[in-house]
């Protein structure tokens, strides 16, 4: 991105900006996930952190889509 930010996903071949589904890093750890418009987040889209582990034993936290739905906040 011209911020320096990096960006993966699909680009507007027009005008070469972020426009579509995408991933986008806002800063060490804190990334958005979700639809771009002309280059700026737009839409629905998920707010994903990066956490480092103390152990590698799986971790699973088990719900429905409904529980899992149930927690999720949109703009």
């Amino acid at each position: 991105m011209t911020d320096g930010r990096r960006y993966k996903g699909a680009i507007d071949p027009d005008n070469r900006q972020p426009h579509g589904l995408g991933v986008i890093t806002l800063d060490e750890g804190t990334y958005y996930a979700g639809e771009f418009v002309h280059g700026k987040m737009h839409g629905r889209g998920f707010l994903l952190t990066c956490e480092m582990w103390q152990s590698v034993d799986p971790v699973w936290i088990g719900g429905s889509y409904e529980q899992v739905m149930a927690t999720a906040v949109f703009d």
